[in-house]
């Protein structure tokens, strides 16, 4: 062994121990098979049984991919060393080739290269062995014809040897042994199979005559030769399943039965399978071929790798330097419990887990281990892209380099997003009306116009409709939904359809009014301004970010197709931009491939978005020439913001200043990139400083710019007002374009002291006064300023923002002020400064702020009389104030203004007093007004009032005003009929002995007489029956006086009848009123039996009263109960005339013929009898069938 191996060999040792070291620091996992697999004990014990058996001798193992069939058999070839195990594996053989002679072929191969050729010295297979055949032939030859010569010539070695018997001895050994092996080799030829190649490398043997036949059958005496010569008793057969061939199976299978039953092999020989589960698909197939079968429960599956990867990540997890904090490592798990469920074998687990190692131990240490592992399942689930990612090509390499389409897609659909709200905002600006029911009155004049003939009503379908209820929401769906509209008359129609292509889709329009009143139109403003925020956003978005949007993520998924995992690592963002830097060694001065891509844009001007991501600017700024920063190409973030932070260090001064000329070209392209810029880095102060001196109209373009909306406007001057001094800020008020956006400003930032007094100078230098700052509280010292030197307007909103800042806490008195605005700030000690300048703007403070604040209804009256008697306000005002409110006055003559009164009673305004209506009544120039009568209509007040009584005499002349006053309100017919029934209480002069009641309505009448409003004489009596039968009525209410008064009266029948029948009168009055009556008045049955029930039974009345009322009853039965109550007082003559009033069968006993008549069984009859029986009218009488009682009359002739 020479130097040079010595040092070879001590180098290959040195370098192994490292390797050993870092193997166990890195904790690299193998792939191949374990010989120490865990959690095997059932699976070792069930093969050794097996293989005990003496007619198992085909044995499956059986399990998934990766599930540990080969760390299985390796394990229990390491534990039982007992038996000798021949191993065949096809895992390196071609899986697209299925050629069954070939398998076969690589199966001999690998069974007869397995032993040396001297093991079976008679085999027919031929190997090459290290010295070449050529060499070894020519060495023999030459030794033979050597040993030849010199057994033949002895001499031919003299001058060399001295001793020539051992010469010659040499020679007849060399001989004797070439002349052997000569003699084999001729053996061999003719006994075996000539072989055109054979070569260890590849293993590969081709036989020199084709055969149709199995291999397996055609060689299989070599095979048990082969078996009968080694000790070779446990053949394992391992990746047969790779080629789905069921028929190998079978060939091996019978060809351990002839290994088995070869009694030249003479001992049993075991096949063991290592197969996958769906291999056999039939249900017997399995069991067909094998004599035992062993299933292996995967190790690894999606479900449990994530507890083997955390076992592989344990140590890296402890690692404070690569996970710092617990979120950090939280995080991580969370993402190796994400990759776990698309992992299902162990080599795929552990090699994801050393190829991570690798890549962490070479590249990682500034990088983020999520994202590299992320990259290292990217690597071994897709390697074909993977591969074609390093020559910018694949699908992960496409979608990064589609990511500007992405954009443009998205921003298109924002564009036009704004160009539909922007339309919607011009219809509902172009529409003319603002209510809907102005709206339907519109399209309801068409509807008369287009029928014409002025109809009364129109007939919708089979509808009428009146034009006053045409309007309402049920009715006017009834006219839109209609297939006809006409005139009820005539033949003219039309449809809701003609109307609306003459006047546009009604509902259309009605949205348009309906949105107009929600404030759609500043809704759609700022939604529009929302979409241009996220418009530019969208530049500075990741992949990551731009997948939250469900229609780029849609995309990508559309592009990774089936790829459910590069998915997932794509929409979150674990394979990002920036993936180049997980892919190999990183120089300092060496350019990114994103770096590249920019300087060749720079160089072709072709634009590349603003914010594409650069990471080497200083390689690049030098790379750069000056002349290219003049180009648009160069706009962009990361190269601008690398320029001007190294200008402070006096660094690319010419490169920054050639930007900042190109920037103030006033180009669209540069005023995008200054505020997407100033967007992006807004306390950047060079960059502002310089561009606000470069572009003085800065300001002036951002006021007027629609783009911008009033938050942007208000971000931009901030910004300016943190970066700029006052007198910068000052010099940008172009157009009093900044001033006029201080002045409508809504909230001041709360500042730091020194923003603060640049904000005071700019206030007073161009003399701002605020009218909109609505939350002043967020910087109360400078609103302090601005209050003190009154540097605002008049208006409702700053006076609210003046209350609640400086008088009292908004939650304490918010309620009162939208209630009571005024007074509420009347009322505040502290806001006499504030009152003060409300007092001597009072007409511009009602007329601007207190006439639209539409729920101050409720001031103080205090308030209102002072509004009321303010000698600044013009009667117009008054009246406005008047109508707006809802204050009730208690006294209206604190008004100063009569001629208010009205208005006051009109509006309701004044507290329901007889005294405040007598005063009106009095400026009304004694007269009962319209506005009073609808005063006294109303329910609140006519209540109210009925509780009191019309009777100041103290200031108000009773015969003049009080007496007049009462009358005209009792005989108003205006006053509605129930305010009347409590009004007429209050009247003060109690009874009338003539009322003018002829205009009155009847309720009214009848409620005056039950106030007891009427004298009981004749005029009144006379006046009510004739205007409204209410005579007895007035009976009733003065019943007690109507007998003493009977002869005042001119009474007829109905009159009678009426107050006999009346409820009130009692039967004391109705029976003396019997008695002092006409009787020739009783003329029908109703009064005739009225008198009848309340004749004094005690008083004899005349025989014409007996008469008429006999005449007039139309009852049997009370006329013949009259005739008995006056029995005992008539004369003979008397009682036969009125038994002549009755029917013919009691009339006919007058006759006293000695006759028969028949009357009924009843009792009044029975009486009558008895009666007849007394007065010897009647002999007797007799009871009959049918109730009926026979009399026998008596003759006197």
């Amino acid at each position: 062994m020479n130097i040079k191996n010595i040092f070879s060999y001590f180098k290959y040792k040195f370098r192994k121990k490292i390797i050993n070291e870092n193997s166990k620091f890195l904790n690299f996992q193998f792939l191949t098979p374990s010989k120490n697999a865990e959690k095997v004990e059932i699976y070792l014990d069930s093969l050794n049984e097996a293989l005990n058996h003496d007619d198992v001798k085909n044995i499956a193992i059986s399990g998934s991919y990766g599930a540990g069939k080969s760390s299985f058999i390796k394990t229990f070839e390491t534990q039982n060393l007992q038996y000798n195990f021949l191993d065949i594996s096809l895992a390196t053989f071609n899986k697209e080739n299925k050629d069954l002679s070939l398998i076969e072929k690589s199966i001999l191969q690998q069974i007869f290269y397995k032993v040396e050729q001297d093991d079976v010295p008679f085999s027919r297979f031929k190997r090459i062995n290290k010295l070449s055949w050529l060499k070894s032939k020519t060495i023999l030859a030459l030794s033979f014809i050597l040993s030849l010569l010199i057994i033949l010539n002895s001499k031919f070695l003299n001058p060399f040897f001295l001793n020539n018997f051992s010469i010659n001895i040499i020679a007849i050994v060399i001989l004797i042994g070439a002349s052997f092996v000569f003699l084999k080799s001729i053996i061999k030829n003719f006994t075996g199979i000539t072989l055109d190649k054979l070569n260890l490398q590849n293993l590969e043997i081709t036989t020199n005559k084709p055969d149709e036949n199995s291999l397996l059958n055609k060689y299989l005496d070599e095979i048990i030769y082969f078996f009968s010569e080694t000790k070779y008793n446990i053949v394992i057969f391992q990746d047969l399943d790779r080629f789905d061939n069921i028929e190998i199976f079978t060939k091996l299978r019978e060809l351990n039965n002839f290994l088995n039953n070869s009694e030249q092999v003479n001992k049993k020989i075991v096949f063991i399978y290592a197969v996958k589960d769906e291999m056999f698909t039939e249900e017997d197939s399995r069991t067909k071929f094998f004599d035992f079968m062993i299933p292996i429960i995967p190790y690894v599956n999606s479900s449990t790798s994530y507890e083997k990867l955390l076992e592989f990540f344990e140590n890296d997890l402890k690692d404070k330097i690569q996970f710092s904090t617990k979120a950090k490592q939280e995080d991580f798990k969370e993402f190796l419990r994400d990759i776990s469920l698309y992992i299902k074998d162990m080599r795929l687990l552990k090699n994801i887990y050393n190829e991570y190692k690798i890549y962490d131990k070479k590249i990682g240490k500034d990088l983020d281990k999520i994202k590299l592992l992320a990259i290292m399942v990217y690597k071994n689930f897709y390697p074909e892209d993977f591969s074609l990612l390093h020559k910018d090509k694949g699908l992960v390499f496409d979608i990064f380099k589609n990511k500007s389409k992405f954009i443009k897609d998205i921003d298109n659909e924002y564009n036009q997003n704004i160009i539909d709200k922007k339309i919607i905002i011009k219809n509902i600006e172009d529409e003319p009306i603002n209510n809907i029911d102005d709206l339907r009155k519109i399209y309801i004049y068409k509807i008369i116009e287009s029928i014409s003939q002025d109809p009364p009503y129109l007939r919708v379908d089979s509808n009428h409709i009146q034009f006053k209820d045409a309007l309402n929401d049920e009715n006017f769906k009834l006219i839109q939904n209609s297939n006809q509209i006409r005139h009820p008359s005539y033949s003219d129609n039309t449809t809701f359809t003609d109307i609306e292509n003459l006047l546009g889709n009604f509902k259309g329009r009605e949205k348009l009014i309906q949105n107009k009143n929600k404030n759609s139109i500043e809704i759609l403003n700022k939604e529009i301004q929302e979409i241009r925020k996220k418009q530019k956003e969208l530049n500075y978005r990741s992949i990551f970010k731009l997948c939250s949007l469900e229609k780029i993520k849609n995309k990508i998924i559309e592009k990774l197709d089936k790829k459910d995992l590069l998915q997932s690592l794509l929409i979150n963002g674990h394979i990002d931009e920036n993936y180049f830097m997980f892919l190999s060694y990183s120089f300092d001065k060496s350019l990114t491939p994103s770096d590249t891509e920019f300087l060749k844009s720079v160089i072709n001007n072709t634009e590349l978005s603003y914010d594409y991501k650069l990471t080497n600017l200083k390689e690049l700024v030098a790379k750069l020439k000056p002349n290219e920063y003049q180009k648009t190409a160069t706009l962009n973030y990361n190269l601008v913001n690398f320029l001007i932070e190294n200008k402070n260090k006096n660094k690319f001064e010419p490169q920054c200043e050639a930007i900042f000329q190109q920037l103030s070209n006033n180009s669209q392209k540069s005023k995008k990139f200054i505020f997407n810029y100033i967007d992006l880095l807004p306390q950047q102060n060079i960059f502002i400083t310089e561009i606000t001196e470069k572009w003085k109209n800065i300001w002036s373009y951002i006021y007027s710019n629609d783009n911008f909306n009033s938050e942007q406007k208000e971000d931009y001057f901030y910004i300016f007002l943190y970066n700029l001094s006052a007198h910068q800020i000052i010099s940008l008020n172009h157009n009093n374009s900044l001033k006029q956006f201080l002045e409508n400003l809504i909230k001041i930032k709360d500042l730091v002291a020194e923003d603060n007094d640049k904000m005071k100078i700019i206030i007073e230098e161009l003399d701002i006064n605020f009218n909109n700052l609505s939350e002043p509280i967020t910087n109360t010292p400078l609103f302090e300023y601005i209050y003190k030197n009154k540097y605002f307007i008049l208006n409702k909103l700053m006076i609210e923002q003046i209350v609640y800042t400086r008088l009292s806490p908004q939650d304490e008195i918010e309620k009162d002020l939208y209630s009571q605005h005024l007074t509420t700030v009347r009322n505040l000690d502290k806001g006499k400064k504030l009152i003060e300048v409300i007092e001597d703007n009072i007409d511009v403070y009602i007329d601007k702020i207190f006439l639209h604040l539409e729920d101050n209804i409720q001031e103080h009256q205090d308030t209102i009389i002072w509004l009321l008697n303010n000698e600044n306000l013009n009667e117009e005002q008054k009246e406005a104030i008047i109508k707006h409110e809802e204050t009730i006055l208690d006294d209206i003559t604190q008004i100063e203004l009569t001629e208010l009164y009205k208005l006051l009673i009109e509006c309701n305004k004044v507290k329901a007093t007889w005294d405040n209506l007598l005063h009106y009544y009095t400026s009304n120039e004694n007269s009962v007004s319209t506005e009073l009568i609808q005063y006294l209509n109303i329910e609140e007040n006519y209540k109210s009032l009925s509780k009191s009584k019309i009777n100041n005499e103290e200031d108000f002349d009773k015969n003049t005003i009080l007496s007049n006053f009462n009358k005209e309100i009792m005989l108003c017919n205006e006053i509605s009929d129930e305010a009347y029934k409590y009004l007429i209480k209050s009247i003060w002069y109690i009874t009338y002995p003539k009322l003018d009641i002829e205009n009155l309505n009847y309720d009214k009448v009848l409620y005056m007489l039950e106030a007891n409003k009427f004298k009981f004489n004749s005029i009144n009596f006379n006046d009510l029956k004739g205007n409204f039968d209410l005579q007895i009525e007035l009976i009733e209410k003065n019943n007690s006086d109507l007998i003493e008064k009977f002869e005042e009266f001119e009474f007829d029948t109905n009159d009678i009848i009426g107050i006999l029948e009346s409820k009130v009168i009692n039967s004391k009055i109705k029976k003396e009123l019997v008695e002092i009556m006409d009787y020739d008045l009783i003329t029908n049955n109703q009064i005739a039996s009225l008198c009848f029930k309340f004749k004094d039974k005690n008083i004899q009345p005349p025989i014409y009263y007996i008469n008429n009322i006999v005449k007039s009853l139309d009852s049997l039965e009370n006329k013949i109960n009259m005739i008995i109550s006056e029995n005992n007082q008539l004369s003979e003559e008397e009682f036969i005339e009125l038994l002549n009033m009755l029917p013919s069968n009691y009339s006919k006993i007058t006759l006293l013929d000695g006759k028969q008549t028949t009357l009924i069984s009843t009792n009044y009859n029975k009486e009558l009898i008895k009666i007849l029986h007394n007065r010897k009218f009647i002999t007797k009488d007799k009871v009959e069938k049918k109730k009926k009682i026979r009399l026998f009359i008596k003759n006197r002739r």
